[in-house]
């Protein structure tokens, strides 16, 4: 398939008017640091953004896989899966070393330890969500994250401990040995259970919500 540019995808999107994507953790999260907070992120295994952003973090459940995007050198970190549903001050005063509040928080575990994607090699996975060149939603639908997968597979560490997670065409969560998780569906929330105690939640958006 011809790669598509992300100005001519810009265009494409705003040419047939599709509705804003990202607003939402639909199966997936991105949150935001600077190379100053990224350590401490990693070293508490917590994610926080501002307060504005506190309607969507409360959205994220455990269970959904999370990114990491460090914006100063725009690379994107990966691969990581909450451990707690999303909340408000999960722990009051973390980030106080930045003199900035990040309230909005989720803990999390480290699913793959990967290299980092460069914005040119993961802007394509996420493209509905870019709104301005270098600016995208946090949202990621399942196609999304699949596509992110897809990317850091490629950047595995090698001789690192981590699960064999991987996303098929028939969007199904495989492990190593031909292991299937079983979806069930009921309502907003649904749960892939795997195998290896390892679940990959999904945020339906209600109607009218």
């Amino acid at each position: 398939m011809k790669k598509t540019t992300m100005a001519a995808m810009m265009r494409t999107k705003k040419t047939t008017k599709m509705m804003p994507r990202g607003d939402i953790p639909e199966f997936g999260a991105i949150f935001m640091s600077n190379l100053a907070t990224m350590g401490e992120c990693l070293e508490k295994q917590l994610f926080g953004l501002p307060s504005s952003n506190g309607d969507f973090v409360r959205r994220v459940r455990a269970g959904m896989l999370l990114f990491l995007f460090e914006y100063e050198k725009r690379e994107l970190h990966g691969v990581f899966q909450a451990t707690t549903d999303g909340a408000m001050n999960i722990v009051p005063h973390a980030y106080s070393s930045s003199g900035k509040q990040f309230p909005a928080q989720v803990r999390f575990s480290t699913v793959w330890e990967c290299e980092p994607l460069s914005e040119a090699e993961f802007s394509d996975a996420i493209w509905e969500n870019y709104y301005e060149r270098n600016k995208f939603l946090f949202g990621l639908s399942q196609d999304q994250v699949c596509r992110l997968l897809e990317l850091f597979n490629s950047k595995r560490m090698k001789g690192v401990g981590s699960k064999n997670l991987s996303c098929g065409i028939k969007r199904i969560w495989d492990y190593a040995g031909g292991d299937r998780g079983m979806e069930t569906e009921g309502g907003p929330i649904f749960r892939r259970k795997l195998s290896s105690g390892v679940s990959v939640v999904s945020h339906r958006k209600l109607e009218g919500s």
